[in-house]
């Protein structure tokens, strides 16, 4: 028997079987090739002799055929998962943590304006002021409210509506109010104690304490007052700005700044102003100043200082100035000038430590307008007021001299909240009847003037006797258009001529 032809026979039957069937998987052994049938024994015997064949072959050291297939089995075990790094837990908690830290600030930041508005209007509550807030915002630099409106509760007149508050940080530690619109509606004493009651019982809060300082600022606010001087009066600022800062080691000492760039105030007969003021308060002094003539800062003014250890003092310095520049209109108050007519005046009042007011006064009035007489005439004032508060002031030491005329002056003068009220009478000193011709030669021009001081001195033409006037004056700030001036003259003047 050919052996060699029955391996040949044996692998070419076992190539046909293997093309015919599909691959086998990979993580098992690839199945025999089933033997055709009536060929079993062939098969038997084509291994038996194969196996004789390739061990005689390699004791001869025979090569292979290289003309068959080789069947090889693969022993390759499945791919393992790869185990999870060591720190992978840790990481997944922490992403849990900050997917819950980002939820628990969205929520405070959904519900803290809610809280803050509802403390602050609480606290308002506290404090006897009732608070609406349209939209609170809460940042880290601190909290602003917006569309703020207050009313105290008693007091009825009062409105402030602000467009914005901001507290810097949680603590309050600056707070500033923008464009604050104040709405007051009464007389100046009664709303003006009631403030100053609301302020003083709750000092710490507008204020701060020396351990918890404050700073307070106003900035571009306005202030409309109705009936501030009684029925149809009004006073309305403007470009008012203020600051508040606690200071010193005891509740109370603080000190304040504010600035009012524009106020008007008017009455049923009259308006004053624009005119603007200013005021400071340290931890001792107050003090108060009004300009007249805004545009000259250290221009017409009056001023007010007080203190704890100082009784109050009022200055008023206007330098000779014209009516119109001073926010004076002397046809409303009835004044005996014109718009063209100039001031000069230095006011001075104090209270004395008995408790007594105590006042002097030079007042000059150019180009006045009196009644009676024709043109324009200088007027004079010089004097005093002396008495008690809440009591009629009299006149003390005061004389009135207009034209050739100098008249002793006596009466009261009487202040009350919206102005004051004058009750004078005079008497001029007798005025020889010569000082008044030469008067009224040099209201005639130079060449009048000349001659009668020619006819003087040569005693051609002498004029001789005395003049004397009197009367009264009656004027009240609330009724100007009333004033009155009654006054009676009583004359010797003669004429002589050559002596005669």
């Amino acid at each position: 028997m050919d052996v060699r032809a029955l391996v040949a026979r044996s692998r070419s039957g076992a190539s046909e079987a293997n093309a015919n069937e599909p691959p086998p998987p990979l993580d098992r052994a690839p199945a025999r090739a089933p033997s055709p049938r009536g060929a079993s024994s062939d098969a038997s015997h084509a291994a038996q002799a194969s196996s004789v064949y390739e061990s005689s072959a390699t004791s001869f050291d025979e090569p292979d055929d290289p003309g068959g297939p080789k069947l090889e089995l693969d022993h390759r075990r499945p791919t393992k998962k790869a185990a999870p790094p060591a720190n992978a837990a840790l990481w997944v908690k922490i992403s849990v943590a900050a997917i819950a830290l980002v939820a628990v600030i969205t929520a405070v930041l959904l519900l803290l304006p809610r809280i803050v508005r509802d403390r602050a209007i609480a606290a308002g509550r506290e404090a006897g002021i009732e608070l609406t807030i349209d939209n609170v915002g809460v940042g880290f630099s601190g909290i602003s409210f917006r569309g703020v409106t207050a009313r105290a509760s008693r007091i009825p007149g009062v409105t402030l509506e602000v467009t914005e508050v901001f507290a810097s940080g949680f603590t309050a530690r600056e707070v500033r109010i923008q464009r604050p619109e104040i709405t007051i509606e009464g007389s100046a004493a009664p709303v003006a104690d009631a403030l100053a009651r609301l302020y003083e019982e709750n000092r710490s809060r507008f204020a701060g304490t020396p351990q918890n300082p404050r700073r307070l600022s106003v900035v571009s606010g306005h202030l409309s007052w109705n009936g501030i001087f009684g029925d149809g009066s009004r006073l309305v600022a403007g470009e008012m700005s203020a600051e508040l800062e606690s200071r010193g080691p005891a509740p109370g000492e603080e000190e304040g700044r504010a600035n009012l760039g524009r106020f008007e105030i008017t009455t049923k007969r009259a308006v004053f102003g624009p005119w603007a003021a200013t005021f400071e308060r340290s931890q001792n002094t107050s003090r108060a100043r009004v300009l007249f003539d805004p545009p000259v800062p250290d221009g017409p003014h009056a001023l007010v200082v007080w203190g704890v250890a100082q009784t109050p003092q009022l200055t008023i310095r206007i330098p000779r100035t014209p009516l119109s520049n001073l926010g004076l209109r002397p046809a409303d108050l009835g004044l005996p000038a014109d718009p063209t007519s100039e001031l000069d005046a230095t006011i001075e009042s104090k209270t004395t430590p008995l408790g007594r007011i105590e006042s002097t006064a030079h007042i000059d009035l150019f180009r006045a307008r009196l009644a009676g007489i024709t043109t324009p005439v200088d007027v004079k004032l010089e004097g005093g007021l002396s008495g008690i508060p809440g009591k009629p002031l009299d006149l003390v030491r005061t004389t009135a001299a207009f034209g050739p005329f100098v008249a002793n002056v006596t009466g009261t003068v009487t202040p009350y909240e919206a102005g004051l009220r004058l009750d004078a009478s005079f008497r001029t000193l007798p005025i020889a009847c010569s000082d008044l011709a030469r008067a009224e030669a040099k209201k005639l021009g130079p060449l009048a003037a000349t001659l009668q001081e020619i006819a003087h001195k040569t005693g051609a033409v002498r004029v001789t006797g005395n003049a004397q006037a009197s009367g009264i004056v009656k004027y009240d700030t609330k009724s100007p258009d009333d004033a009155n001036v009654a006054f009676t003259t009583r004359e010797t003047c003669g004429l002589s001529l050559f002596g005669l």
